[in-house]
C-alpha cells in the first residue's frame, strides 16, 4: 500500500478510509518505532477498532478538502526533463545510399533456429 501519498493514492482513487489507526503518523508498519505500538496496531486491526470504511462523494469531498487545507496528500510532481520541447534525436533513413552502406539486419529467432536442424 502506498503510505506517502495515502490520500491520492488510496482514499481518492478508491474511495476509502482506514478508519482507527492507533500510531500518531499513517506510516508504513515497518517504519513504526517500538514493539508495542505495532502490538496495539495488530489488536486494534483483529478486534475491529481500526478498520476501512467506504466514502460517499460528499465525505470524499470534505475529506480531500480538509487535507488541501492542512497541505497534506499535496503530489509530488515529477522532475522536469532537460530536453521537453526538443525534436526527437531519432532519424528516419531516407537515403539508398544509408540502406547499401548499413550492415546486414540481424537474423530473426526462426531463421536461427532452422539453419540448426
Amino acid at each position: 500500500m502506498n503510505y506517502c501519498s495515502y490520500d491520492i493514492s488510496v482514499v481518492k482513487c478508491y474511495q476509502v478510509k482506514l478508519v482507527g489507526w492507533t500510531y500518531k503518523d499513517f506510516v508504513n508498519p515497518s517504519k513504526i518505532g517500538t514493539i508495542n505500538d505495532i502490538c496495539k496496531l495488530q489488536d486494534a486491526l483483529r478486534s475491529g477498532e481500526c478498520f476501512w470504511t467506504c466514502l460517499n462523494q460528499d465525505e470524499l469531498k470534505v475529506y480531500l478538502q480538509n487535507c488541501k487545507e492542512n497541505g497534506e496528500g499535496i503530489q509530488r510532481t515529477c522532475h522536469q526533463q532537460s530536453d521537453k520541447g526538443k525534436a526527437c534525436k531519432c532519424q528516419i533513413k531516407s537515403n539508398n545510399k544509408d540502406i547499401e552502406n548499413s550492415p546486414p539486419s540481424k537474423k530473426t529467432r526462426c531463421a536461427l533456429m532452422t539453419s540448426y536442424s
